[in-house]
């Protein structure tokens, strides 16, 4: 067929697809704005209607093994590659390709914004567990890391140990489905952090996550917790806690890390117990470097072999996905978080660190672990 040839665009449908795209567009704003004013829908909605919502759609999606939502997005990726493809058929077919994409981009947009992005706005996990935040010095995080050193040095010791000093994990599968459990003792204790109603699933695409630097992801579009198959095991179980922390509206990465620190203790499984101090010493340790290169090596110095062995095994681990895809991906993730009230960016993972040492000051009040001597 030639150029002359091709049927048109039936006109008025790429104005059609532009109004939707507008509107959507609009909707997104509108909620964005109501949450950062603390308008009347964000105070009525979130974050107890939010919960409700997604743990209904994570429910409902929950009844397959795989991540439901990354198979849509392989569906709308060869949809939008074909569609494209045939756009070149008709006059006017790119044209109105480019204005359904925008229409469809615009329509995740709101559903985002709606469903997960706002949550960013609501109360902060201090007031939420009721825990004062503390004004610390680098001696006041050393000691909160030494802690974590003894507590982790002693829970390595409850695990079976890989060839190459690693720590052996259960299956994923295995992990997930006890991941819940930690969150039960706090729902029971704080009416404002809710149970997960949901268990993690493995990402399906987890080479591709890793190269990007993602070890887990929670998709709110159909409520999915979802964790790369590819985390160093050691953090494995604490990951799992993360993504079920983002199912029950705890938004930030910090936040998210905090409360999946607490629920690792309390899930009274060793996994879970070691995962929470492995991890708990690496926010000690990335911070205090940063202000006290000497106390970091005296705090590192506190490790036993065995902890450092396993400490050394995740650098080497996670060394084969470095590059400029990760690069990217991060770069389009430290846009995202920064866009939603988390200043710091990629590097709000490591700001536990402040929960962690407000928490350890005040004597490790929650729940049922007790602090000991680290000094």
């Amino acid at each position: 067929m030639s150029m002359k040839e091709r049927p048109p665009v039936k006109k008025g449908s790429c104005r059609r697809l532009l109004i939707c795209a507008l509107v959507f567009g609009l909707l997104a704003a509108a909620v964005y704005l109501d949450a950062w004013l603390g308008g009347p829908f964000f105070r009525l909605f979130y974050p107890r209607g939010d919960y409700l919502m997604l743990r209904t759609v994570g429910r409902i999606f929950g009844i397959f093994p795989f991540s439901v939502f990354e198979v849509l997005c392989t569906a709308l990726g060869i949809g939008a590659v074909v569609n494209l493809v045939l756009s070149f058929r008709k006059r006017g077919g790119l044209l109105k390709f480019l204005s359904a994409a925008l229409a469809v981009a615009m329509g995740i947009t709101f559903c985002f914004t709606f469903m997960w992005g706002v949550n960013h706005f609501g109360e902060d996990l201090y007031t939420r567990l009721e825990l004062e935040p503390a004004d610390y010095d680098a001696e006041d995080l050393f000691e909160a890391g030494a802690y974590c050193v003894r507590m982790a040095n002693d829970a390595i010791l409850d695990l079976p140990q890989g060839e190459d000093g690693h720590v052996v994990m259960p299956d994923i599968g295995i992990l997930a489905e006890a991941a819940a459990e930690g969150f039960r003792p706090i729902s029971e204790q704080h009416e404002k952090i809710f149970m997960p109603g949901i268990k993690p699933k493995p990402l399906l695409y987890s080479d591709a996550f890793s190269y990007m630097g993602f070890t887990g992801f929670y998709f709110c579009y159909t409520g999915e917790a979802c964790a790369n198959r590819n985390t160093y095991p050691s953090a494995l179980p604490l990951t799992l806690c993360h993504e079920l922390g983002h199912s029950i509206c705890v938004a930030s990465e910090d936040e998210a890390n905090f409360i999946a620190f607490l629920a690792c203790l309390e899930n009274g499984r060793p996994e879970f117990t070691y995962s929470a101090w492995y991890m708990g010493y690496i926010w000690c340790a990335n911070s205090l470097y940063k202000i006290d290169k000497k106390a970091a090596s005296r705090l590192s110095a506190l490790c036993s072999d065995r902890f450092r062995t396993d400490l050394n095994s995740t650098n080497t681990h996670y060394e084969q996905y470095d590059g400029q895809v990760q690069e990217a991906a991060q770069s389009v993730n430290d846009a995202y978080l920064k866009a939603y009230q988390e200043e710091l960016g990629i590097e709000s993972y490591d700001a536990a660190v402040s929960y962690l040492v407000s928490w350890y000051l005040a004597g490790c009040p929650l729940y049922t672990v007790e602090p000991v001597s680290a000094k």
